[in-house]
This record gives structure tokens, C-alpha cells and sequence, in this order.
């Protein structure tokens, strides 16, 4: 699943001339969505589970859509 994510990050990086990807965070079992060349989490790290697959993707397609603002609901 983080190879897949992190392939879409890429693809997105590419299409908006970021550089993103999914890496893991603190464990091996939370991740986030970096960008940039030093990797700064704009998304997570949190755990990786069906909720943070669904969050990251709506958050790419924000970035694809090019919103100018992505606020999570609470």
C-alpha cells in the first residue's frame, strides 16, 4: 500500500512540479506525505489504515485541482 501511495505522490509531485512522496513516519506503521527536497510532512504522520489512504488521496486531488487551501473536517 506505501508503494502504491507513494507512486501517486510522485505522479502528482510531477504534474504540479513538486517533489512528494509517502514516507514512513516515526514507526513503521504511520506515514505522511512529504514535499520538498528535505521531505517536510505536509500530511501526517499518522497511522496507516483505510482512513489515511482516503485522506491522502483527497488530499492529492486538492493539489491536482490546484485549491489554494486544504483543511481537513473535523
Amino acid at each position: 500500500m506505501l508503494a502504491v501511495l507513494d507512486a501517486r505522490a510522485d505522479d502528482v509531485g510531477l504534474r504540479i512540479h513538486w517533489e512528494m512522496h509517502v514516507r514512513a513516519g516515526g514507526d513503521p506503521e504511520s506515514v505522511g506525505l512529504t514535499a520538498g527536497a528535505g521531505h517536510v510532512f505536509i500530511y501526517g504522520p499518522v497511522r496507516l489504515n483505510d482512513h489515511a489512504v482516503t485522506h491522502i488521496n483527497a488530499f492529492l486531488n486538492a493539489l491536482l485541482r490546484r485549491e489554494r487551501r486544504i483543511v481537513e473536517d473535523q
